[in-house]
């Protein structure tokens, strides 16, 4: 130990082992040992096929086998209660009945998830250590012996640093910093969780954090709370990769803590050639052997449990001659706790039963409690130390690799709470988000009636939380939302948005209105080529500048003039007059496109109903052209969600996928994101951007579809990415209840959860609701005003059919 550290042996901070901070995340400890913490994500058990788990497992066993001697692991996985949900405010009284009920779903439950931290802990050799107790400032030789062997620890941690990512992937590993390595090991020693600083001036590390009594004895207590200690004394002889998985889906809070000192190779050798030795000569009794020598005749009689024990040492020492792993002291311990000693008795039997049920030998620990505790802490490489040697293959089965994913917490490209709190299998929540990075493009894929509208309205509802807040003046989020069937209408009345009936409302554009504006002169002149081409013209240069002069003598009109007729009108080209007619007043589509002005209303949330004007092959790509082109003009930077329902629709025309392919590039550089939503996964597969489309869309939400898994449908599912594991949560998932989230942060199977006031707003889709849901909006047009009247009417339908 450091000399010139020196305390009271009755505090707290003299058995823990953090002395200072001798580099960026790299504390020096008393007892001589150098340590570096990273926290990390186990590996998603929804998507890891068993196949990928073993080969995950040689990964991790490569790791841990180039580690020395001298190299303590210590593992924990701490799980504890989510944060509370991060309430959002909506001005409506439909977004605030959503709200509350998302945030009472979320807080009446009891939601938990994991978090794993791993420390490197490296043992300074002897000779530098009994220079570094002398501590004499000045000496350049001692302060030069020092920084090397920092300097080795760095150049080691950082090797193995980068081997973990490859395992765990990148995103998933990170180092911490000063502070939150300060906070973690704050963590292990208080009830208090809080941020911790550094300390200014730098005081000792284990003093400075150090809030807590510890109280020893039979009933051990951290503060108020009282301390159970689980150990594992031995476990079967085969195990599995992420042997202990089921432990990380208790519904309580715990701190599980693995320690592994390795070991070098002769050190190993040596060891197990004593327990070899051990085991061979238990063969046979004394009496036995006195009578072997007596009679020189062998005895027949031997005990073959420890012949047998001894060849698996054998085998074992083997392994390690070979190196096809390495092989440490294994120490594990679970600690609870809990102010009321009845509960705590309760987690301990449910700890306990779930380890006995793996074959674990469990060890409650009594006497050695406060023992055990101080092992478990990072950097105690001697405290409670279990003689047992383990291989790395045994332990990569055994430390916490595996996780469910809970989704972020936090999204940090908005800077805001969550999309949406869901509900998924066990006590551990997702949270989803669209965001990948700063990509929030979507797929949604599955059958008719399996929860596409319901799932695309309560995100497009939820979307509405997010502002961007930078800049002068805040800028709330957009939704522009392309329906098909209805679906959205009832919530968008509910919301005070826009609904456009497309085909069927009494309503024209004006796409030339501002073609004074050189840009949109550009705009408009493509636009009216594109329509010359999609109806069988050849457009030749000439007709180019003809239409191009046309659109320009039109720029000096008032606004109302601007309009297809005077195109038509001032066009010097007969055979461009003649094709454009049918999109004037004189043709079918002119009332589409030949307006004095536009019926569309600026409004944060515009629906477009697609079902009936999709059936006019005519006008589908020139509206959708307009429509889009309406939509990027808006682009400001407020977070914008555009959500195509029926996605193929969009992906018929060459053209008009060209600009589809544009958009995804270009769209998330102006906060938008865009959501294809498709009951046919094949009319996406034939599209000739299906490539780009699944780059682009990083985040993709399947729904069930119990025939995933037959020939033609699987080679499709595997196409988007899903292997079998994931594609058997496709096929026993629950319509309308179970989706399957995937993306390179991670997957999860979840579920909506939604009340039925929820329901009401965003699944009432039938042919009666709509209807019912117009008459309501005609005589109570205000956002508040139809909510009340529509849950009145839903109210009344619920006790009518209960009374049926």
């Amino acid at each position: 130990m450091l000399r010139e550290y020196n305390e009271e042996k009755n505090k707290l901070s003299t058995y823990l082992p953090w002395l200072l901070f001798c580099d960026e995340g790299i504390i020096l400890n008393k007892n001589g040992t150098l340590q570096k913490t990273i926290e990390y994500r186990g590996f998603d058990l929804d998507r890891e096929e068993i196949v990928d788990l073993k080969n995950k497992t040689i990964q991790l066993n490569n790791i841990f086998k180039r580690i020395s001697g001298g190299w303590t692991l210590s593992i924990d996985a701490i799980r504890k209660k989510c944060k509370k949900y991060i309430k959002s405010e909506f001005s409506d009284k439909a977004g605030k009945i959503i709200e509350e009920k998302r945030e009472s779903f979320f807080n009446s439950g009891n939601h938990y998830e994991s978090i794993y931290y791993i420390t490197f802990i490296y043992l300074i050799p002897l000779d530098v250590t009994n220079k570094m107790n002398k501590l004499i400032i000045n000496d350049i030789e001692i302060e030069e012996e020092t920084n090397k062997e920092i300097l080795k620890f760095k150049k080691e941690f950082e090797v193995i640093f980068d081997l973990f990512q490859s395992v765990f992937l990148k995103e998933r590993v990170r180092k911490l910093s000063d502070e939150e390595t300060l906070t973690y090991l704050h963590s292990l020693i208080s009830n208090t969780e809080q941020k911790v600083i550094l300390p200014n001036p730098p005081i000792y590390l284990s003093n400075y954090i150090s809030d807590t009594y510890v109280i020893g004895g039979l009933k051990p207590m951290l503060g108020k709370k009282y301390l159970r200690i689980i150990s594992i004394a031995g476990f079967p002889a085969y195990t599995i990769p992420s042997f202990l998985e089921d432990i990380n889906k208790l519904d309580i809070e715990y701190r599980w803590n693995t320690r592994y000192m390795l070991l070098d190779k002769q050190e190993a050798l040596s060891i197990m050639e004593k327990k070899r030795k051990e085991w061979f000569s238990g063969r046979k009794s004394l009496l036995q052997i006195v009578q072997e020598q007596l009679t020189h005749q062998e005895t027949t009689h031997i005990n073959r449990d420890s012949e047998e024990k001894a060849y698996q040492v054998e085998t074992e020492m083997n392994g390690i001659r070979g190196d096809y792993y390495t092989s440490g002291y294994y120490t594990c311990t679970i600690i609870l706790k809990d102010e009321n000693l009845s509960i705590l008795e309760e987690k301990v039997k449910l700890v306990k039963k779930e380890l006995i049920n793996k074959g674990m030998v469990v060890i409650e620990e009594t006497v050695n409690s406060i023992e055990a505790w101080f092992g478990s802490m990072p950097g105690n490489i001697y405290n409670n130390l279990r003689t047992p040697i383990v291989n790395s293959i045994t332990f990569s089965h055994l430390i916490p690799s595996s996780a469910m994913w809970a989704g972020t917490d936090w999204n940090k490209h908005l800077n805001a709470p969550p999309l949406l709190y869901c509900q998924s299998d066990g006590s551990t929540p997702f949270r989803l988000n669209l965001h990948v990075g700063d990509v929030g493009h979507t797929l949604i894929l599955g059958q008719t009636g399996g929860g596409k509208s319901v799932l695309l309205g309560t995100i497009a509802c939820q979307w509405r939380k997010y502002i961007n807040n930078q800049g002068e003046k805040e800028k709330p989020a957009r939704i522009y939302y392309f329906d098909k069937g209805g679906s959205s209408r009832v919530l968008t009345y509910a919301v005070g948005g826009q609904f456009y009936h497309l085909g069927e409302d009494k309503m024209s554009f004006q796409p030339l209105a501002y073609i004074d504006n050189e840009i949109e002169r550009e705009w408009a002149r493509d636009w009216i080529i594109s329509i010359l081409e999609q109806e069988g013209m050849n457009v030749s240069s000439s007709q180019k500048k003809a239409v191009w002069e046309a659109l320009t003598n039109m720029a000096s009109m008032e606004k109302p003039f601007r309009t297809m007729t005077t195109f038509h009108s001032s066009c010097q080209d007969d055979k461009i007059k003649e094709t454009i007619e049918s999109f004037t007043i004189k043709g079918g589509n002119g009332r589409y496109f030949d307006g004095e002005e536009n019926t569309i209303k600026e409004d944060r949330w515009q629906v477009f109903e697609m079902e009936e004007v999709a059936k006019n092959k005519q006008i589908i790509a020139p509206l959708l052209q307009y429509l889009f082109h309406i939509i990027e003009k808006n682009l400001d930077g407020s977070p914008t969600l555009i959500i195509l329902d029926e996605g193929w629709l969009y992906l018929q025309r060459e053209d008009f996928v060209l600009k589809i392919q544009e958009w995804l590039k270009v769209l998330r550089k102006n906060n938008a994101c865009v959501v294809f939503a498709s009951q046919e996964l094949s009319d996406i597969e034939k599209s000739p951007i299906f490539s780009t489309i699944l780059e682009a869309c990083k985040t993709k939400i399947f729904l069930p579809n119990s025939n995933a898994k037959s020939e033609i449908s699987k080679e499709l599912y595997y196409k988007f990415g899903l292997n079998n594991r994931e594609l058997d949560y496709i096929v026993s998932g629950i319509p309308k209840k179970d989706y399957y989230y995937k993306s390179e942060l991670g997957s999860r199977k979840f579920q909506l959860n939604l009340s039925k006031e929820e329901l009401w707003l965003v699944a009432s889709s039938s042919k009666d609701d709509i209807i019912k849901s117009i008459e309501i909006h005609k005589n109570y047009p205000e956002a508040d005003d139809f909510y009340e009247e529509w849950f009145r009417y839903k109210k009344k339908e619920e006790i009518n059919g209960e009374n049926n």
